[in-house]
């Protein structure tokens, strides 16, 4: 075992994880059949990931900016629709997969915090509304997807919050306009929506429903992450206006979340992100930089978009890890 263990301080690559030690002291144990079966994961995958990041010596930019990084400098104002970036080596793999090839609505930007919700991931419960039909003077119940805007739960006298992107209700003034402008995304009430329905102006699948906020504080120290800084480095990319009601088209096809559905309600989510990418991107799954990683070591380059000594994709590891995010909603 001190023999193995020298080795690996010596010769092995840190972004094997030290995977290769396992597995020799899981055969010295005679457990190598439960090694062999555990090999090619996806928690071996992230881990190798792990280490790729935090062990390896390496100098590596990893920074790799999407493509319309210039727009992401621009002022974020309420109102503007964001998406995750579009690099093939997600900034959203270690942590905060729920952002990976997200949408998030921007509600407020002051000097305090920037306030938004995400849009493409609805949770596994509805919301209930009684509607009245003034036709047949019956009262019949509707059930909306909730959305999961984010970590902060909002406060329990606050209803959740509502959005609709239709140019009919835009006309009737339901709602008000995100950030003041009348193309804007608009946000509404309860009691606006419950007018809206009985007055046969919308129907329910037009509007989003978002329970929970995302919080992005300023000028604090110990938060893991300035929204300032993921807009300069490219972890976020402005949806283009003229695309926002292609994306919103593909948001109202998800549902309540379910077991049965998961994979469909991820792919509708995914859809409403690749609608949003404009012009300037013409592919996401190009938008990547391949860098030089052989620093020091002998081994030739290789491709920075697979994880380490695998023949799998960085991209689909980054998919898979949203997938986990996304069944932990269940």
């Amino acid at each position: 075992l001190l023999k193995e263990l020298a080795r690996q301080n010596t010769a092995a690559d840190p972004r094997e994880a030290g995977l290769e030690t396992w597995e020799y002291i899981m055969k010295m144990i005679g457990r190598e059949v439960t090694a062999r079966t555990s090999v090619g994961t996806f928690d071996d995958y992230m881990l190798k990931e792990w280490a790729r990041k935090y062990l390896s010596q390496r100098t590596m930019n990893d920074t790799a900016k999407s493509v319309n990084s210039a727009d992401s400098r621009k002022k974020c104002v309420p109102g503007t629709l964001l998406r995750g970036s579009s690099v093939r080596r997600s900034p959203f793999l270690l942590s905060n997969q729920e952002f990976h090839k997200s949408l998030v609505l921007i509600l407020s930007d002051d000097e305090d915090a920037t306030i938004g919700v995400m849009l493409n991931h609805p949770a596994a419960k509805g919301l209930q509304m009684e509607v009245k039909d003034t036709r047949m003077n019956i009262n019949y119940v509707l059930t909306a997807p909730l959305r999961v805007g984010g970590d902060y739960v909002l406060e329990e006298s606050e209803s959740p919050i509502w959005l609709h992107n239709s140019p009919k209700l835009r006309g009737a003034q339901v709602g008000t306009p995100i950030g003041g402008c009348w193309e804007h995304i608009w946000q509404c009430t309860y009691e606006e929506v419950a007018v809206a329905l009985t007055d046969n102006l919308a129907k329910l699948d037009e509007f989003l429903v978002i329970s929970g906020i995302t919080l992005w504080p300023k000028g604090d120290i110990d938060a893991e992450e300035n929204f300032g800084e993921m807009l300069e480095d490219g972890s976020f990319e402005i949806v283009p206006s003229s695309c926002v009601e292609s994306v919103w088209k593909s948001l109202l096809k998800q549902r309540v979340l379910t077991e049965r559905n998961i994979q469909q309600n991820i792919d509708y989510g995914i859809e409403a992100w690749s609608a949003g990418k404009g012009d300037s991107l013409e592919n996401d799954d190009d938008n990547f930089d391949i860098h030089s990683i052989g620093m020091g070591y002998e081994e030739e380059e290789e491709e920075d978009s697979f994880v380490f000594n695998t023949d799998v994709k960085v991209a689909k590891l980054s998919d898979d890890a949203l997938r986990v995010w996304v069944s932990s909603c269940l």
